[in-house]
């Protein structure tokens, strides 16, 4: 059986529920690190080092840098086909099965 991951509707407060169920997709939200692909390297300690280049702009602390790359680096690199999504959306809550992936 596949990982579920929960994720959320609302990144930076800007409700895509809409979105999510018109594309038949999911997302998260950090605009100015721009396309994910950018950083996948070959080394999962080289594709958090890049996330977290990447993340620069934001001028986050040490610690929300950790976590937020962790999020990101778990969104590029573990999310996989066959896997679940669980989307929470106020009383709702909508469930996804992962069949293909894109960054």
């Amino acid at each position: 059986m596949g990982k579920a991951w929960v994720v959320r509707p609302k990144p930076h407060g800007i409700d895509r529920m809409e979105k999510f169920l018109a594309r038949d997709i999911v997302a998260i939200g950090w605009p100015l690190i721009g396309n994910l692909n950018d950083t996948i390297r070959d080394t999962d300690e080289a594709t958090r080092d890049a996330i977290k280049e990447a993340l620069h702009p934001y001028n986050l602390s040490p610690r929300a840098l950790g976590q937020t790359a962790g999020i990101i680096f778990r969104f590029v690199r573990e999310m996989e086909q066959d896997n679940y999504v669980v989307v929470p959306d106020g009383a709702n809550v909508y469930f996804g099965h992962v069949n293909s992936r894109s960054c």
